[in-house]
């Protein structure tokens, strides 16, 4: 229910004219699965943990404040998993290697970041016309998602940093708070997997058996 089919296939992961630790784009194959189409909410989430409480009308928000941990938690209560770093990066960009999920030029009118004016979360169907091309919601914008990754270079990438070490977390997407013109869906942000934030959120995935 309210998941959406990304069906098995090759397409580029990352960007040759992107951040170091996004380079190089380089092909991936990655089996069929499903989705969440909207970031996890509030009301969702409150059924896994009846303790969690957020404002009076905010039910079909996206949960935010939750920890890496408390987001896998999540997701092993309901049966599905967190995407990997590839997974979300295919559902956002499609197979034709887009730079945002609608198209290749930036859309302010398409997404909740700093440049749609708003300053604060949406909810999360708010933003048809940003979808991706399998149909999932708010991959760019909204919140910036937890993966099931850690931060570490791409297979064949040159780039070294120090940050690899520090068993960080991997983030996808732009958040409400940032430029979302800075980046696009290859874009990698990592944060300590204990990191709690009004702009961090997330999404689940489900194998297909």
């Amino acid at each position: 229910l309210n998941m959406r089919y990304i069906p098995a296939g090759e397409f580029m992961m990352g960007d040759d004219n992107g951040h170091d630790d996004a380079k190089p784009a380089h092909p991936i194959f990655l089996p069929e699965f499903f989705m969440d189409a909207y970031e996890v909410t509030n009301a969702q989430y409150q059924r896994f943990d009846p303790a969690h409480e957020y404002p009076e009308g905010m039910d079909l928000y996206p949960v935010v404040n939750v920890t890496w941990e408390e987001a896998q938690a999540y997701a092993d209560w309901i049966g599905k998993r967190l995407p990997t770093e590839a997974e979300w990066e295919k559902a956002a960009r499609g197979c034709d290697g887009r730079r945002y999920p609608w198209g290749e030029i930036f859309d302010p009118l398409k997404c909740n970041t700093e440049e749609s004016g708003n300053r604060r979360l949406t909810q999360v169907d708010q933003y048809p016309s940003g979808k991706s091309p399998f149909g999932v919601y708010d991959l760019f914008g909204n919140v910036l998602e937890w993966t099931a990754d850690q931060y570490q270079p791409y297979r064949w990438s040159h780039y070294d940093s120090l940050e690899f070490k520090e068993n960080f977390a991997v983030l996808r997407g732009s958040p409400w708070i940032h430029q979302g013109s800075l980046s696009t869906c290859a874009t990698r942000i990592y944060a300590p997997p204990a990191n709690k934030s009004n702009f961090i959120g997330f999404r689940c995935v489900k194998d297909i058996e």
